[in-house]
């Protein structure tokens, strides 16, 4: 079986929704190639049931069913399941695939969030590489300093300068000079 299910009129001069076609063949002498294959077309818009009490078989359920999906409320989905057993199944694996949709986007929002923090930490992760390595060069930059300016203090002295007068060029104590020699 193949069925076409459509939202527009396939066969304008044909009143009924609902038409079933077989393979045949179409020189003389006439015969139907099988009886296991068919195409069956629903023309939704030519269904005209509105009301879910005149419905009388499990195809006018189906054809309700797809061309009111989108306007049915709770009640009327109730009463749609209650008609047959098999559009009970129908109504309750419908209601288990929205759970499940509804579900997948929560996840996947949680996801999303997830994701979202991972590149904030990310990012001030690298923040904070940059600040430390700007941080470290300062220091270093200030440790250089320290050491060169200890060098130059230690050549004077060695050169013969007196203490008071690398302090004041140096512009440090003199107790810091003599915690250099020691």
């Amino acid at each position: 079986y193949s069925v076409i299910f459509s939202t527009f009129s396939m066969f304008p001069k044909q009143e009924k929704f609902y038409t079933s076609f077989s393979l045949k063949s179409d020189t003389k002498p006439f015969f139907n190639f099988t009886d296991d294959i068919r195409i069956v077309s629903v023309e939704l818009p030519k269904f005209k049931k509105k009301d879910i009490n005149s419905l009388v078989d499990l195809k006018d359920e189906w054809c309700y069913l797809l061309r009111e999906s989108q306007n049915m409320g709770l009640k009327e989905c109730q009463q749609l399941s209650s008609l047959s057993p098999e559009m009970e199944v129908v109504m309750s694996n419908l209601q288990e695939f929205s759970l499940e949709e509804q579900r997948r986007y929560v996840e996947e929002s949680l996801e999303k969030r997830a994701w979202e923090r991972f590149d904030l930490k990310k990012e001030a992760k690298a923040e904070g590489r940059t600040e430390g390595i700007k941080t470290g060069r300062i220091e270093g930059h200030a440790e250089g300093s320290e050491k060169r300016q200890q060098e130059m203090i230690l050549n004077m002295l060695k050169e013969g300068a007196d203490i008071a007068f690398i302090a004041k060029v140096a512009g440090v104590s003199t107790d810091y000079i003599k915690k250099l020699t020691n």
